[in-house]
């Protein structure tokens, strides 16, 4: 992590920002998820703990004149498919779950009260927060 911090020029304010839960550092957060998905299309293999390779699918991405990878991209590769597809069925089984008496955010924080970095963060809006609050209870 502290490579890549250095090698995009992150000082160390920014890579102390957390996620809204406050659980994890936002930059440690955004790259775990992006190798997830590139894991998942096939294009980073682990070879152990902490430690990716790129693999053949992934070298020949880099050789194509793309300027980057996003989500709809990955949509090309099967595998990444099949993962995202499965989500359809988790959701599900989720929705029934929470509809026999589970919480929607358990443990978790009122988002409508959370701080103005965080709703800046989730692209919410910043100003008049408590008249937000009021109309939401």
């Amino acid at each position: 992590m502290a490579q890549l911090g250095k090698h995009f020029q992150l000082s160390d304010p920014h890579l102390a920002i957390m996620v809204p839960s406050g659980q994890q550092p936002l930059f440690k957060n955004r790259v775990t998820w992006a190798v997830t998905y590139l894991k998942k299309a096939g294009l980073l293999q682990a070879v152990k703990r902490g430690v990716y390779q790129i693999t053949e699918a992934g070298l020949a991405i880099l050789k194509q004149d793309i300027d980057y990878i996003n989500l709809a991209y990955l949509e090309k590769f099967d595998a990444y498919k099949e993962w995202t597809g499965s989500f359809g069925k988790a959701e599900a089984h989720t929705r029934n779950r929470g509809k026999a008496g589970g919480k929607r955010n358990p443990g978790g924080t009122d988002r409508r009260k959370s701080c103005p970095r965080a709703r800046i963060h989730r692209g919410r809006p910043v100003g008049n927060v408590e008249a937000e609050n009021a109309r939401a209870v």
